[in-house]
């Protein structure tokens, strides 16, 4: 997955106006970083939440809005990517409380969850339904939620918890991460065909020997 852009609006610290990040202008390589409280793991948060609707962690839906928000103010967390040369836009919007204008009382947005794809010069819709919206991004990803958090976690000081788990599960996510499917099929096909030109070695020798008059019929008599 490539990151292009994360727009972040009255999300954890991202309180007001929204809050862009323009990866397209950062090397290959980059690294996040600044003070304890600056909002380094809310990126990560968000991304999370934009493509799986949870944030990190042991954090909830319910904590990604801002407490600075104000009222009548949508939260958004939306994130745009490619996955094998085709841009994806994955936008949520959680559900909060706000005051009523007339009668007193609070109402409860909806939530929204967008999920497009940019083809023929504009963004293609996929759908706005949560549950179709997550099965799209674990087949497009080809990671559930909780792998995605593991991977994303790792910079963030959670390196322990992935020594600690079981070999199997390690090579679970290590696979996902790599091809190493691919090599391992690569692999598989060359030692067949190794096999093969063996066997087809040998059974030349043999033809040959027995053209020359000097194969297993002749040794017997």
């Amino acid at each position: 997955m490539k990151p292009l852009r994360l727009t972040l609006k009255n999300f954890g610290p991202y309180a007001g106006d929204p809050v862009e990040v323009d990866f397209t202008r950062l090397d290959p390589l980059f690294l996040i970083t600044g003070d304890t409280g600056a909002g380094k793991t809310s990126l990560f948060d968000g991304i999370c939440y934009a493509l799986y609707g949870s944030p990190l962690g042991t954090r909830t839906e319910s904590t990604v809005r801002s407490k600075l928000a104000g009222d009548g103010e949508s939260t958004l967390a939306e994130f745009e990517f490619e996955v094998r040369g085709v841009r994806h836009l994955a936008t949520r919007s959680p559900a909060w409380f706000e005051a009523k204008k007339k009668g007193g009382g609070f109402r409860k947005p909806e939530e929204i969850h967008a999920l497009k794809a940019w083809g023929d010069g504009g963004w293609t819709p996929l759908t706005s339904r949560k549950s179709e919206f997550d099965a799209r991004i674990e087949a497009i990803l080809g990671l559930t939620r909780d792998e995605f958090a593991k991977i994303l976690v790792l910079p963030q000081g959670d390196f322990q918890r992935f020594l600690e788990m079981g070999t199997l599960d390690r090579e679970a996510i290590l696979e996902k991460l790599f091809p190493i499917r691919e090599h391992q099929r690569l692999a598989e096909y060359v030692r067949a065909r190794a096999e093969e030109a063996r066997s087809l070695k040998a059974d030349l020798g043999l033809r040959l020997e027995e053209a020359r008059g000097g194969g297993p019929r002749d040794a017997a008599q």
